[in-house]
């Protein structure tokens, strides 16, 4: 199937998320879906039926913020640095890192929605950030210094090839 519109899945997101900060991180407000909006409590179905179907981009996940928190406390960890923020979802992490004065941030998530949503949470905090849909799994050609990765062990077989892969490229 075609690829989804961005302007249409732009359209989307600002329709179903508002602004606001997320709790471990109030410094960087996103576009988030939040109980005051309809979609959080719709079912699969019905986010399927609006045009964005498993909007996990929509939350701010507890491991993405506790992670996003350490950079923002910790910035040398990232600082000067060319990070990749692995299935990034909304892009706490991503967002962080930029905030924490990374020299390149490249956030990759399949969803094409995710990457929309990365694109307007990144102008709406004024960070630099590159945001892709490249499945990046597998590669080894990364040109990174830190990949981070929040909330991606969902799925037990994913969780198997994502660490098969991170465990190659931290040697």
């Amino acid at each position: 199937s075609p690829l989804p519109d961005p302007e249409r899945l732009r359209e989307l997101i600002l329709r179903h998320t508002e602004v606001v900060s997320a709790p471990l991180c109030p410094e960087l407000r996103m576009f988030l879906i939040t109980p005051a909006r309809p979609l959080y409590r719709a079912s699969v179905t019905q986010a399927e039926a609006e045009g964005l179907p498993w909007p996990y981009w929509g939350f701010c996940w507890a491991g993405g913020q506790a992670l996003a928190r350490h950079l923002l406390d910790h910035p040398e960890v990232v600082a000067g640095r060319r990070v990749l923020d692995f299935g990034a979802g909304g892009g706490i992490e991503a967002l962080a890192a930029a905030r924490a004065g990374a020299a390149d941030v490249w956030a990759t998530d399949t969803d094409p929605a995710a990457v929309v949503a990365l694109e307007l949470n990144a102008a709406l905090n004024g960070l630099p950030l590159r945001a892709s849909d490249a499945d990046v799994v597998g590669r080894d050609d990364l040109d990174v210094d830190v990949v981070l990765v929040g909330d991606m062990y969902y799925d037990g077989d994913e969780a198997a090839r994502f660490s098969a892969w991170l465990r190659g490229l931290s040697r």
